[in-house]
């Protein structure tokens, strides 16, 4: 009897002492401390040793589970180097201290941390929600740590006090009537060299100025001024002034040096063979030996004709591992993952795009050049290639600049055939851009994924900046003001 009592306290002892390896965390919600959507969850005897992420996970009355944030568990080392300015969403202290995110806002916490305080967002009000803490180790393996019912937020909702409009307002005002002061002092000026009945011209265009600097001027200037703040979207409105802080961002963010060189990869190759193709069609199609000219003029009109989306989204088909590209040649390769082959395919989806805008100015551009040079050149002998070289390309010249300055800054501003082909996958690393994001849509990303405005806005202003400097640098270089002037 006794051999059978001792043998089941030793069986008694081993289940708790398993129980005690295995114990979860310890989860509470803290009283006291719940706001409108959100409560504050208090996790105790943390272990992360082994830890490469932890997920945290809602279940509300319906049943359905929904993943609500996820951490990155991280050394003293990365965390120094991974920690950003960014405020998290939902807002942590790891043993007592604020937690910090990385650029992509994830939260990081070291890997000897014991307790966590946060609060979790998001929640309907008078819901009762169930958290279920998930922890992934290095190996991959995932495991529940930590479950805790009865969540609820019980905060009524209150209509927040009206905003302060009369900021905007002071500024549209300032604007509208710094744009009439300007057009009476130009009606001042010019009422002695305008003719009796064009004394009204000024006030014709006033209308249209007037709405220009409203939906464009001020959201450019507020732009501006968003950028020295720390506009997110947990507090759009009442952001504070953080001064240079958004531009230091812009060199110390990771994979920003990858995305600028992608960027003007994507521009240089865009622009030269858009001219290149362009010409050679415009070349063709403005001969009078090309039998069938307006047919093939329809057809190479194509892709510019039908919306740019609806092209792209065509692509995107053709390029999936069962789409037209493959059954062609005979293949099931996936050209949109592998990072090498997905940015080949924007590039050239987009030269395809771009083709016919340049082989239309180009085709005009050809058509108004007198035909008796042409003419005295064949009875001089002069082969048609060098006829290319020497006369029709100084005689374009005109056109092919300014033609190569705004493709330039299309191809640069150019996000729907990246976004709708690949939104910028494949991804590389964590926390970083995409393979085929370029500074537009990486900039989409940072302000309506990640939520911040404000160091999207530096973004925009740098890029503006940016062009307006190199615009006035090639005019000038190249004269193409001067061309135009005469």
């Amino acid at each position: 009897m006794k051999c059978w009592l001792s043998k089941l306290l030793l069986l008694g002892v081993g289940l708790l002492t398993s129980q005690l390896v295995l114990a979860d965390w310890s989860l509470m919600q803290a009283a006291g401390e719940d706001r409108y959507r959100s409560v504050t969850v208090r996790m105790e005897g943390l272990n992360l040793t082994d830890a490469d992420s932890i997920q945290l996970s809602l279940m509300g009355e319906d049943g359905e589970q929904v993943l609500h944030s996820r951490w990155r568990v991280v050394s003293d080392l990365e965390h120094n180097l991974l920690a950003s300015d960014i405020r998290s969403f939902d807002p942590c202290l790891i043993d007592g201290e604020e937690a910090a995110v990385d650029e992509a806002g994830t939260l990081l916490i070291g890997r000897d941390a014991t307790t966590a305080n946060c609060v979790l967002n998001g929640l309907l009000p008078d819901t009762t929600y169930t958290l279920t803490v998930e922890q992934a180790d290095r190996g991959g393996s995932i495991k529940t740590v930590g479950t805790l019912a009865g969540l609820i937020s019980r905060e009524k909702d209150t209509r927040p006090a009206p905003l302060d409009r009369r900021p905007v307002s002071y500024a549209l005002g300032s604007i509208i009537l710094s744009v009439m002061v300007l057009f009476a002092y130009f009606h001042y000026r010019d009422r002695g060299v305008i003719q009796q009945k064009a004394r009204l011209a000024h006030f014709y265009v006033l209308p249209a100025i007037l709405g220009l600097a409203a939906l464009v001027v001020y959201p450019i200037l507020y732009g501006v001024f968003l950028s020295f703040t720390d506009a997110d979207q947990r507090h759009l409105g009442e952001q504070d002034w953080v001064g240079l802080s958004n531009y230091l961002t812009l060199v110390t963010a990771p994979g920003v040096a990858r995305v600028f060189g992608f960027t003007l990869v994507w521009v240089v190759a865009n622009v030269i063979f858009h001219m290149l193709f362009g010409l050679i069609l415009a070349s063709l199609l403005a001969s009078n030996q090309l039998a069938g000219t307006r047919v093939y003029r329809s057809l190479l009109l194509l892709p510019w004709a039908v919306p740019a989306y609806i092209s792209v989204l065509a692509w995107s088909g053709m390029l999936q591992v069962d789409g037209l590209i493959n059954l062609l040649l005979g293949t099931r390769f996936d050209f949109l993952v592998d990072p090498t082959a997905a940015r080949l395919s924007v590039i050239l989806v987009n030269i395809w795009l771009g083709i016919p805008f340049m082989m239309v100015m180009l085709v005009s551009a050809m058509q108004s050049i007198p035909r008796d040079m042409y003419a005295a050149a064949e009875l001089d002998g002069v082969s048609r290639f060098r006829q290319f070289v020497s006369l029709t390309l100084p005689a374009l010249k005109n056109a092919i600049v300014p033609l190569m300055l705004l493709d330039f800054i299309w191809s640069f501003n150019m996000f729907n055939t990246i976004y709708l082909l690949t939104r910028g996958s494949p991804f590389i690393a964590f926390g970083e851009p995409g393979a085929t994001d370029i500074l537009v849509t990486y900039i989409f990303e940072v302000a309506f994924e990640s939520g911040h405005y404000g160091i999207a806005a530096a973004w925009s202003v740098a890029i503006f900046l940016g062009l307006v400097a190199f615009s006035f640098a090639y005019a000038k270089q190249t004269r193409v003001i001067d061309g135009v002037q005469r």
